[in-house]
């Protein structure tokens, strides 16, 4: 849990933060800087889940865990300060999958629905990533054909599953969309997974959702995780974070 001077007296605004990795990498440590800079932008407390991983659990265990960790914000977020009318799902590459999912869920079992949804340069779909078109810049840096593949070998052991809306969101259909939270979504210029978050931003408008989107030409997949090198990092996670707060009322 993180909480910044800004944060204001409990219960207040707050954003439930999912990790990336793949479903496979990543935990509570390696996004701590993230989370730290998103909670000052935000003025929100951030509250950051640290769900199972590939290989030693497999789909859908992740999304049980994310579901589960909604669930119980929504029922007990007065008890570590937080309002559960105004939480917001977030997270990067496979936590912004997370993100999308429980948004997305709430809408199919009708349950309480979240006040905004931040993703961060995500992971929507989990069909392919060979059969897309990618230059030189999009196919190579922290994430490539082989490591997606590593990532959907070990979480996804059935192929069945790779167009199960659960895991691809991007491909769920139009009624589950509708009534979604307003959404921000960060994109990066040396991504292959560039398009695809904005093609989700495009099917979410298509919608009547409230959609602002952001991209960083120059910026690579995971560039928030470079924030002790690059300055544009530290303003991205702010600038989203600020966003999300002013969504959320925290500003």
């Amino acid at each position: 849990m993180y909480v910044p001077l800004g944060a204001g007296v409990p219960p207040g605004p707050g954003i439930l933060f999912f990790h990336g990795g793949g479903f496979v990498l990543g935990d509570l440590e390696s996004h701590d800087m993230i989370c730290r800079r998103m909670a000052e932008g935000s003025r929100c407390r951030v509250l950051a889940i640290d769900y199972r991983l590939a290989p030693e659990t497999c789909f859908p265990c992740a999304h049980d865990d994310a579901l589960a960790a909604w669930h119980w914000i929504s029922a007990h977020g007065e008890d570590v300060g937080i309002d559960p009318r105004r939480v917001a799902v977030a997270g990067d590459s496979a936590g912004g999958n997370l993100a999308a999912f429980v948004c997305q869920q709430m809408n199919r079992i009708k349950g309480p629905r979240p006040a905004f949804q931040l993703l961060l340069y995500p992971l929507l779909q989990f069909a392919d990533i060979r059969s897309k078109k990618m230059s030189p810049q999009e196919s190579g840096f922290f994430i490539s054909v082989g490591l997606f593949e590593f990532f959907r070998g070990h979480y996804l052991p059935d192929p069945g599953t790779y167009m199960d809306p659960r895991i691809s969101p991007l491909f769920a259909p139009a009624e589950e969309l509708k009534g979604l939270p307003p959404a921000h979504i960060i994109v990066c210029g040396w991504d292959p997974l560039h398009d695809e978050g904005l093609a989700y931003a495009a099917k979410l408008r298509a919608m009547g959702i409230a959609v602002s989107e952001k991209e960083y030409p120059s910026m690579v997949h995971g560039f928030l995780n470079l924030t002790h090198i690059s300055a544009t990092a530290r303003l991205a996670a702010r600038e989203a974070g600020k966003i999300t707060g002013e969504a959320l009322g925290a500003i």
